[in-house]
């Protein structure tokens, strides 16, 4: 039995041995893709000839498997997947800490839509959230620097549906980032849909947040649509009428090109039910999330992710774990239940795992 020291090791050896397509998971329809066929596998069109399960010693729960897949038809290829009993493992953490502090989470996410929380996971008074922009966002701008020294994270709502967006931003970043000369931010931009927008407006915009890079860390998240559109506009193509977004190959490129165009730490990407972050410092960490069931309909999910998201960082979970808690926040409010709190988080997590 061959032991790789990493995926990409694997797929290399895997690939010398004519496993040349590049597949992906997708979730509607269920099955596997491949983008430079345009071709989509339903679970009987295809065999797994090999798993190669690869530990990774430094962070356990996120091992991952390759696969060696083919089809009747002659095509190979693999596919890489984080390994099921791993995730589970780490919803099970997760869980554990949601029940730990069940009384801070329920206060925190019933004070999500506020512009300013707390951060309720400390025993010291401190600014957890500050929101820039949409309800109540032109306020926290008028307030006194001493708000901000004690933050933690500061989130920038649509740039495309708040008038005056980047002129708020970079009067923001001179007159009270720079100056307090602090660099331990967590910054998250939403973009928006920036379909209407002129290409001229969006690269300021895009110069704007990297300014941001000299005093903590950004963060960019976009959901799929999103991504279509603001490729589309740096590349000087306009998105067909009429047609769904691309399929999770495609995404990828298109994710990989917006990371590198940017100056930016990490890209976190909505892919249908599955999220992924590309980061400077760890590369891509992906996880697929729980299929939904039904006519089930998430709304606002990336706003929603992003309360998840910040709630892990608040926490300071690793990544996969903020993920999760996103994912969790924002498909949690599909279930028949009356709002989102720790009970809701924690039955959502419990079928999550079931499913696996």
């Amino acid at each position: 039995m061959e032991n790789y020291p990493s995926p990409d090791d694997a797929l290399s050896d895997l690939r010398k041995k004519g496993y040349e397509a590049d597949l992906s998971f997708e979730t509607d329809p269920y099955g596997l893709y491949n983008g430079d066929l345009d071709l989509r596998l339903n679970p009987d069109a295809y065999h797994v000839d090999k798993s190669i399960q690869i530990e990774d010693p430094s962070h356990p729960d996120e091992s991952e498997t390759v696969y060696a897949i083919s089809t009747s038809s002659g095509i190979k290829g693999t596919l890489t997947d984080m390994h099921s009993q791993n995730i589970a493992s780490m919803l099970s953490t997760l869980a554990g800490i949601i029940r730990e502090f069940n009384v801070p989470v329920d206060q925190y996410l019933r004070e999500m839509a506020d512009p300013v929380i707390s951060n309720p996971f400390q025993s010291s008074a401190s600014t957890g959230r500050i929101r820039i922009g949409g309800p109540g966002g032109s306020m926290v701008q008028k307030e006194r620097s001493s708000l901000f020294s004690s933050a933690q994270i500061i989130e920038f709502t649509d740039w495309a549906a708040v008038q005056n967006a980047s002129r708020l931003w970079d009067g923001l970043y001179t007159d009270v980032i720079k100056p307090l000369k602090k660099r331990d931010f967590h910054f998250i931009f939403h973009l928006g849909n920036v379909a209407k927008k002129l290409v001229f407006d969006i690269d300021e915009a895009l110069d704007i947040i990297g300014d941001y890079s000299s005093f903590g860390k950004v963060m960019l998240m976009l959901d799929n649509d999103e991504i279509s559109d603001l490729w589309g506009k740096l590349n000087g193509c306009s998105p067909a009428p009429g047609l769904s977004g691309p399929g999770v190959a495609q995404a990828k490129e298109r994710c990989n090109f917006i990371f590198n165009t940017m100056n930016i730490d990490s890209l976190v990407v909505l892919h249908g039910d599955n999220a992924a972050q590309l980061s400077r410092d760890r590369g891509e960490v992906v996880l697929p999330g729980r299929p939904r069931t039904g006519n089930s309909e998430v709304i606002n999910a990336r706003e929603r992710f992003s309360v998840g998201y910040q709630m892990g960082l608040l926490l300071q979970l690793d990544t996969l774990q903020c993920i999760a808690l996103g994912l969790a926040v924002s498909k949690g409010y599909t279930e028949p239940s009356s709002g989102m709190g720790s009970a809701q988080l924690l039955a959502y997590i419990h079928n999550w795992v079931s499913d696996l």
